[in-house]
């Protein structure tokens, strides 16, 4: 699935890129159709700091683990879980990404031709899974990200950028039925490391595509009680590795 989006996303790229016309002139035309302010501090403040520079839109994004099944624990057989040992009956020993149908929300202001800064609301999920064949729940991931965009430009509708930043994501856990009040589990907040690299593509009036490979660095730490009646234990702690590449396609509206 992952090498198919790439394929795709590589045409894609190439077939947009040769439609011509200039960017930077398309901005200007841009700019110039925007509805007219009235005369006065409103229309310079939105010629000098919003026409132009600012882009809003939404993206899908589809991820893959790269290390779903870390072990860290073994039983005698071998057997890695990420936490506790069987004869305690904790045995959690993989992660299944969980992919969002909802596009989630991003913005960019653009200080020139050749830099941006980014803001985007970032949300990531996994099943767990355990030896035994069913799961404890999900490790839930939520927050704002914060990088900064570099842009090769030049004289076609598409747009090369890359960029790096970071992002502080909530940290949750959502209990299978089976489990709640019993086996506790709780998941930190995390703060991401996040590279990226893609392109822009001007498909006019005002609109861009992004095409983008994500590069996420995170690691989830977390730990498990045991509830006995009314006594609850500390049972565990270790860390969920949410390490993961990512195809991304948006949509943005450059004002």
């Amino acid at each position: 699935m992952l090498r198919t989006l790439i394929v795709l996303l590589g045409v894609t790229v190439c077939f947009l890129g040769r439609t011509g016309s200039a960017r930077a002139a398309d901005r200007t035309v841009t700019a110039g159709t925007m509805p007219a302010y009235p005369p006065g501090p409103q229309q310079e403040f939105a010629e000098a700091y919003i026409l132009g520079r600012l882009e809003v839109g939404i993206r899908f994004t589809y991820f893959v683990l790269t290390d779903p099944g870390k072990r860290i624990f073994s039983d005698s057989s071998g057997n890695g879980v990420f936490l506790g040992g069987f004869t305690e009956g904790i045995s959690i020993d993989g992660l299944a990404e969980k992919q969002s149908a909802l596009p989630s929300l991003y913005a960019r202001y653009r200080i020139n031709d050749y830099f941006a800064v980014e803001a985007g609301w970032e949300t990531l999920g996994a099943e767990t899974m355990t030896y035994f064949g069913h799961t404890d729940g999900d490790v839930e991931l939520s927050g704002l990200s914060l990088l900064g965009v570099g842009f090769l430009t030049n004289d076609t509708r598409v747009t090369p950028f890359a960029g790096a930043g970071l992002a502080y994501l909530m940290g949750s856990f959502d209990h299978a039925p089976w489990g709640q009040g019993v086996h506790i589990i709780e998941s930190d907040d995390a703060i991401a490391l996040l590279l990226n690299a893609g392109a822009s593509i001007d498909v006019g009036n005002r609109l861009e595509v992004d095409l983008a490979f994500r590069y996420v660095k995170a690691d989830v730490n977390s730990r498990f009680y045991l509830r006995h009646g009314s006594a609850t234990s500390n049972h565990a702690s270790w860390s969920f590795p949410f390490d993961n590449w990512a195809v991304q396609l948006g949509l943005k509206y450059m004002f």
